[in-house]
């Protein structure tokens, strides 16, 4: 068919668009797709060229798989490092990186295909995926801004002033400085000279949330925190709440001597030479390709960059780790997050040191078959773990964990005080957002996000408008191109507030009725505490989760539909007594021991 098109990014320059005259313009993601939308441009979406039974399959099925074996096979020789699999923290994160990559080469390929463009306007490294795919097509550069979708490689930092919350992004190194800055100021504040036979290290905790489970423990265990993310002393509060549990607080910077930093030079220089060689092979071209089409000269610079810096934060943390646990007594490890980057490392160095590590459940666990395909990004995961679970339905999801990791259901300690609250119902509404992991199509579809993002915002009109007191409470996440609803709700309901930080108990304290646009865990919080919930999600995606079709929760695909149920939530005591009590049984099964999880927890051997 011929003719030339743009491709537009999140960050592409919109001035220089608009200057060029195109047959097609096809936005890349949703942020370049609500730019163009606000400025008045036609475009198409990029997601219009995928079709959901073939291509959209198949990239979700690429992008669980190469997140998942890209370091194995043959690149094996290049990504273990002193008994350490480097690649393997890096899995989830692969997964956010590479969905949005695939995303874009999947549709580009059928566009391609389709009309045989003579010339595309785009970014450099879109420019070698279409390469990859025809190098027919003429390449014209659109100027862009940074074009990293690798995420981690930013934080953002909440700062209060007053009442109002910004975010702040920095690099991950310098949130990394940070915290050692803070944990070197507030080391000294808290401490314990230790008193029984056996000392667990919790990791990654945080202490308010916590504190009724870890005083619980301190009655068998001496307690040592470890926080790879954020310090254990945070705030007064956490200091506090530190100070009375007698806890001691560790880091990994502590083993840090001139001979660690002699074998952490030397294992960084180790790598090096492992990463040149690697991408030397040409393994990795081969590799990064679907349907014979090779990705991978879009990617290299950026992903190359990537597994090296991580690659040798890995082995820094692999080597403290290590010195740790022959240095520090340490019985057994109790943690959170065990599939996230740190821990996977820290992990493996408790296996090296024969630790015990158990893990508890942190959230809510889709039910299969969503919960099948990404199980390595949830709970359950980690041969070496223990797993200890909130209840029955969790316990179910995870029966066939190897028999040393069998799931023991034990409670949510942090949701105690859910079950003791009474809760008073007055005239308040809150609307909880939330997102996925963004580790596959649907979740990062431009057209499955603005039918959210309308909803939303016809919710806010319309709830904004009753005589209820209303707020929004916005996921404390961040998505991976850094949007964020808050203005859409801001202009669509002014005078609403929206929050991004607070406690969860807060926000549900007195609720009426609570709208969630996810099933979530803070869905799970309101039933709790008997509040009805109702979400709504524009497409069929959630249908068959069983919170929706035990009737728990309430579910809507449209405005209209919302609008048609809210007066019998809110008014018909029939209607909600029955709501709750599905969810009464719903929250039976989910929550073994309500109110007494953090006792029966600590009855747990972690040693």
């Amino acid at each position: 068919m011929g003719g030339s098109v743009i491709l537009v990014e999140y960050n592409t320059d919109l001035e220089k668009l608009m200057e060029i005259d195109a047959d097609r313009i096809v936005t890349l993601d949703y942020v370049a797709h609500m730019n163009l939308r606000a400025a008045g441009v036609d475009h198409e979406l990029i997601e219009d060229y995928i079709k959901p039974d073939r291509e959209a399959a198949a990239a979700d099925k690429a992008i669980r798989e190469m997140s998942r074996n890209w370091h194995g096979g043959e690149a094996a020789q290049f990504t273990n490092h002193d008994g350490l699999d480097l690649g393997t923290p890096l899995e989830e994160y692969m997964m956010q990186y590479l969905a949005q990559v695939i995303k874009k080469f999947t549709g580009i390929a059928r566009l391609v295909a389709e009309y045989s463009p003579d010339a595309a306007y785009c970014s450099g490294h879109i420019g070698l995926m279409i390469h990859g795919i025809s190098p027919k097509v003429e390449l014209r550069v659109l100027p862009i801004g940074s074009s990293s979708v690798a995420h981690f490689e930013d934080v953002r930092i909440p700062i209060r002033l007053g009442s109002r919350l910004s975010h702040v992004k920095v690099s991950r190194s310098t949130v990394l400085k940070m915290k050692k800055l803070a944990e070197r100021t507030t080391g000294a504040l808290v401490g314990n000279t230790g008193s029984k036979d056996s000392r667990i290290l919790f990791l990654n905790f945080e202490v308010t949330a916590y504190e009724e489970m870890l005083s619980e423990f301190s009655k068998r265990y001496d307690i040592v925190m470890l926080n790879e993310r954020r310090p254990v002393v945070w705030n007064l509060a956490s200091l506090r709440a530190a100070r009375r549990l007698g806890c001691t607080i560790t880091s990994l910077d502590r083993h840090s001597d001139a001979e660690a930093a002699s074998e952490i030079r030397e294992a960084e220089s180790a790598i090096d030479g492992k990463v040149d060689r690697l991408v030397g092979s040409g393994h990795l071209g081969r590799y990064f390709a679907i349907s014979g089409m090779s990705f991978w000269p879009a990617i290299s610079d950026e992903f190359t960059g990537m597994i090296r810096d991580r690659f040798k934060e890995s082995a820094r943390r692999f080597l403290l780790a290590r010195r740790m646990f022959k240095r520090e007594r340490i019985d057994g490890i109790l943690l959170l997050y065990a599939n996230s980057f740190e821990e996977k490392v820290i992990l493996s160095a408790a296996e090296a040191e024969a630790i015990p590590a158990t893990s508890i459940e942190h959230g809510y666990l889709p039910s299969r078959p969503y919960m099948e395909r990404y199980r390595s990004i949830f709970l359950g995961s980690n041969p070496y773990c223990r797993n200890l679970v909130w209840g029955e339905r969790s316990r179910d999801l995870l029966s066939d964990v190897p028999p040393h990791a069998a799931a023991t259901a034990v409670g949510s300690p942090r949701h105690d005080e859910f079950f003791h609250v009474d809760n008073k119902s007055s005239k308040r509404i809150v609307l909880f957002d939330s997102f996925n992991t963004e580790v596959d199509l649907h979740s990062i579809d431009s057209r499955v996000l603005e039918k959210n993002e309308e909803m939303i915002k016809e919710l806010c009109k319309e709830l904004g408008g009753l005589p209820y007191d209303f707020a929004v409470k916005l996921h404390p996440g961040h998505h991976v191109l850094g949007y964020s609803l808050k203005p859409s709700i801001e202009r669509a309901s002014p005078g609403t507030p929206v929050h991004q930080a607070g406690d969860v108990m807060d926000f549900l304290a007195g609720c009426s009725l609570a709208v969630a646009s996810a099933p979530t865990t803070v869905m799970l919080e309101a039933m709790i505490m008997r509040i009805p919930t109702l979400v709504c999600i524009p497409d069929g995606f959630w249908d068959k989760e069983d919170v929706f079709t035990t009737g728990a929760s309430l579910l809507v695909h449209s405005y209209e539909e919302f609008r048609d149920v809210l007066p019998r939530v809110l008014d018909d005591e029939e209607f909600r007594g029955d709501l709750l009590s599905r969810s009464d049984s719903y929250v039976a099964r989910y929550f073994s021991f309500p109110g007494r999880a953090s006792q029966m927890i600590a009855a747990a051997k972690l040693d």
